[in-house]
């Protein structure tokens, strides 16, 4: 199976949830933005194959799209990371899991990035050179990374709450993205849909190694134990409890990267990083 058919198999993963309805992806989205910038970038046309197998219109919010490094859907020897991440809490369908395109971009420096999505008017993840730096001290392989969102499937009708949101932006003084995620947070996520999806994305793109970004991520796959004192430990591998994920045993659990997130210092961080790095090199 080549590149692009493995993308179209992909695709059939999350069309029948409605996630990435086509006529959201507006030339000021993200991912039109990146496509525009980095036209010769692999995600830039390969994210194509995904999208138009999806459904045009949904009365549901958009995810972030799935990001992948260039050499995950090929047969270059290496290790497959599958990262299970958490919703930017954007507005609607079109933004890109952690900016992960930008990311893998090696001229791209935090300074770089700050540039870019004010000159675009895009929507910014606060923390990016945080999660970079993060993900480089794990020694993980971008070209062979998987990066997906935790909180995938809302509601149906949420469109109508988008639009009760807009109208207040439009009416407060707070910063616009703040009132936004705030709401958006509070709206009963899909939880039985999005970790039936996860699973789905899990088994197909068959990881060598899968790591969880933060709370959300985690409780999907491991539900009877909190996060915390699982980061405390010097090994934080913990095993997959979810019955349908058929492709691993278990799963490395990580603090989400973040400024306002109290896990996100020594030792939580160096636990997981070193844990990280400890199967990496095992694995190769």
């Amino acid at each position: 199976m080549n590149r692009k058919e493995a993308i179209l198999e992909l695709a059939q993963v999350y069309s029948n949830y409605a996630i990435y309805p086509k006529k959201r992806f507006i030339d000021n989205t993200a991912l039109r933005v990146f496509q525009r910038t980095h036209s010769e970038n692999h995600y830039a046309h390969e994210i194509e194959f995904l999208l138009q197998n999806q459904k045009d219109e949904s009365d549901r919010l958009g995810a972030d799209l799935p990001w992948w490094g260039k050499k995950y859907f090929t047969l270059d020897k290496g290790t497959r990371v599958f990262i299970i991440s958490q919703d930017s809490l954007s507005e609607d369908a079109g933004s890109i899991a952690f900016y992960m395109n930008l990311m893998n971009e090696s001229v791209m420096d935090t300074n770089s990035y700050n540039n870019y999505i004010h000159n675009n008017r895009l929507e910014r993840f606060a923390s990016w050179g945080m999660a970079k730096n993060y993900l480089i001290e794990c020694g993980i392989d971008l070209d062979f990374a998987f990066v997906t969102d935790a909180r995938k499937v809302y509601p149906r009708d949420t469109m109508k709450f988008k639009q009760f949101i807009s109208e207040q932006k439009r009416k407060t003084l707070r910063d616009d993205s703040y009132v936004y995620g705030f709401q958006k947070d509070l709206l009963n996520l899909n939880v039985k849909e999005s970790k039936e999806l996860l699973v789905s994305e899990i088994n197909f793109c068959k990881p060598d190694l899968i790591i969880t970004l933060g709370e959300v991520g985690f409780h999907y796959l491991h539900r009877e134990i909190p996060l915390t004192p699982v980061l405390k430990q010097s090994n934080t591998t913990v095993p997959i409890l979810a019955e349908d994920v058929i492709v691993k045993r278990d799963f490395i659990a990580a603090p989400f990267p973040g400024k306002k997130n109290e896990t996100f210092i020594p030792p939580y961080t160096t636990n997981s990083i070193n844990t990280i790095r400890r199967n990496l090199r095992c694995i190769n």
